[in-house]
């Protein structure tokens, strides 16, 4: 899923921080040292959320930043297992293009695909290891389809082999419970902006086994442990330990919320003389459902609803030609039914309003794109 609002309380940590506090964190004046308590609190509150050490949380600019560092940092370390990198072929789009871009350094990266059903198998992960794999990494959801990976198992296969694990948690910190040290994981990248949150903020767990093996990307005075260099935005901080508060109060009513609201969407869209196929899944994350229509593009249905329907192909956009997701080629669905999927996402502040509205949109906006086609 794309993005979430951001909810009044962060909006409200995040002024007061910007407000009150405008000391640099690694300063050691008053100021400075009032500003690092915030960083601090805040570093307190996700260690908390995710069942992590405190000085196991390494705040960054985003998941794509933590993903470029968590597998770069490893791949580049001289205390490195070997030259091996495994990755599922289902990943965000910055961990694939991390991954590939190490090729032209001599690493060999194998990507292993997903089942029909989107789970990346773990015996899959196991026939991909080698003597000298260094690393694998796979997403603890997937972005397309919700679908939730068998993340410990996976973790654990590796840890059998010596090989350090990374998982991209983007889709689910802050939607499921999630415990780093129950992941078994080394390495986990999150986003704020997905649980409600600021943009611009994210961050990576870090083991204690990790640590000797991941090399610091960015160059300059080191200002966070581990190495990580830039002065820690304050303000982001704030808001992103306030939506993590936010999930340990609220998180299982509106994860029921959204289970509900999504179990009527589908229902709504799939019924009788409806359309809409719900593609093939495993067990999938709150709220997010992917589907198609046989027949028809699923740009010219969102061109059809746009300002009524704010939703996506999960198509990417590449030298201005546009592909069908490369998540559910992977998964085996053809081109025509990659081409005709569409995903939509369901949150907290959805309503059944909003469901009515959206269910309406999709069926004329299809209506409309199937007449045109004809």
């Amino acid at each position: 899923m794309a993005s979430t609002p951001v909810d009044p309380s962060v909006i409200d940590a995040m002024t007061d921080a910007m407000s009150h506090d405008c000391g640099n964190p690694h300063s050691d004046h008053a100021h400075g040292l009032e500003a690092s308590k915030i960083v601090e609190r805040s570093r307190e509150a996700l260690a908390a959320l995710l069942g992590a050490g405190e000085d196991e949380i390494l705040f960054t600019s985003g998941a794509t930043e933590a993903n470029n560092l968590a597998i770069k940092g490893v791949m580049s370390s001289a205390e490195r297992r070997g030259n091996h990198l495994v990755v599922s072929s289902i990943e965000h789009k910055c961990v694939l293009e991390a991954a590939r871009s190490l090729v032209k350094t001599g690493i060999e990266v194998t990507e292993v695909k997903p089942g029909a059903d989107g789970r990346v198998r773990a015996e899959a992960i196991a026939q991909a290891l080698r003597p000298d794999t260094a690393l694998v990494s796979v997403m603890h959801a997937n972005n397309e389809t919700g679908v939730i990976q068998p993340v410990r198992e996976i973790a654990e296969i590796c840890h059998r082999q010596g090989v350090l694990f990374h998982t991209d948690a983007a889709q689910t910190v802050g939607k499921i419970d999630v415990d780093f040290n129950h992941t078994s994981a080394d390495l986990l990248s999150f986003s704020g902006h997905k649980f409600y949150g600021p943009k611009g903020i994210g961050g990576l767990v870090v083991s204690r086994a990790a640590r000797l093996r991941l090399v610091p990307q960015l160059d300059g005075g080191g200002q966070q442990p581990l190495g990580r260099s830039g002065t820690v935005p304050v303000p982001l901080c704030a808001g992103l330990a306030a939506a993590a508060r936010l999930y340990e109060r609220h998180g299982q009513s509106a994860r029921t919320h959204i289970q509900s609201l999504q179990r009527l969407f589908e229902d709504r869209v799939t019924r009788k003389g409806c359309p809409f196929t719900i593609n093939p899944h495993a067990e999938r994350i709150p709220g997010c459902t992917s589907l198609r229509a046989e027949g028809v593009n699923a740009e010219d249905i969102l061109l059809h609803a746009r300002g009524e329907l704010s939703a996506s192909t999960g198509s990417a956009c590449n030298s201005g030609s546009i592909e069908p997701s490369y998540v559910l080629l992977a998964q085996g669905l053809s081109f025509d039914e990659a081409s005709s999927s569409i995903r939509i996402g369901i949150g907290r502040t959805t309503s059944e309003a909003d469901i009515d509205r959206a269910v309406s949109a999709l069926l004329a906006a299809h209506e409309k794109a199937y007449r045109a086609a004809a």
